[in-house]
């Protein structure tokens, strides 16, 4: 295990491109403002806890032979180091209970997280219920199979896909009546970085907003957390939307 002992001379976390020394070390910085114009200040703990991703995340990449169990555990581990991160923040954020918006978008995952889900679910869930979430997979699964697998490159083809996939309303078939997420603890990366910082208006009248990356580390996670399922399962790793993993059950 790392220590986790940023050197004076090291690249500083925030992704700013200094010296640690010389830009967070000691110096409570902004992150973003808010709606409400409330400043999200952060100290040496969050830089702490963004350095703890960052070098979790090389010393797994650079590990041989990575099973699906391993691979499994990985994910745990950097979802608990991506909360422990995201707290400094999050009191900043408008998201609450309740708001579903980024729940009806395109969201696109490696087979690693479609595994955890999957186990999730075979665990978590009964028969029926996991009967319910595959009628509800399959009556879309036409929508699911046109946004074609692709390769994750941050591409204007997945920004293209991802507008035209929202303009439908399609709701995440792990969403309760309520709404509620279902599978909330084994949520994969990109619901978990989905922070918004616009009024929460925005977001009942489906209007686009503003979301925050603080030191760019959902962009980063996101990409190793690719990157470590190319390492299992081998090249090409491919992407998909999250419930058209499951089109043939969870069990396959």
């Amino acid at each position: 295990m790392n220590t986790h002992n940023i050197g004076r001379n090291a690249p500083c976390p925030c992704g700013s491109g200094k010296k640690y020394k010389k830009c967070c070390m000691g110096k409570p910085k902004v992150a973003f403002t808010n709606y409400r114009g409330q400043q999200a200040v952060y100290g040496e703990e969050a830089i702490l806890a963004a350095y703890k991703i960052l070098s979790e995340c090389e010393a797994y990449l650079s590990r041989k032979n990575l099973t699906v169990e391993r691979g499994l555990e990985i994910l745990k581990e950097l979802y608990a180091l991506y909360n422990e991160f995201n707290k400094h923040f999050s009191p900043y954020y408008s998201c609450a209970r309740g708001c579903t918006h980024c729940c009806f978008t395109n969201v696109l995952v490696s087979k690693i997280e479609a595994q955890y889900v999957k186990e999730f679910v075979l665990l978590n869930f009964s028969k029926d219920d996991q009967d319910r979430f595959n009628k509800i997979i399959n009556q879309q699964k036409d929508e699911y199979l046109s946004l074609a697998e692709i390769n994750f490159d941050l591409s204007n083809k997945t920004s293209q896909n991802q507008d035209r996939y929202f303009a439908k309303h399609l709701p995440c078939p792990f969403l309760s009546d309520p709404g509620d997420c279902l599978i909330y603890s084994a949520r994969p990366v990109p619901c978990r970085t989905c922070n918004s910082v616009s009024n929460p208006e925005k977001c009942r009248n489906n209007e686009k907003q503003a979301l925050t990356d603080p030191f760019k580390i959902n962009d980063y996670l996101t990409k190793r957390v690719i990157n470590i399922s190319k390492r299992i399962y081998g090249l090409p790793s491919t992407i998909k939307h999250l419930p058209a993993w499951f089109i043939d059950g969870f069990k396959t």
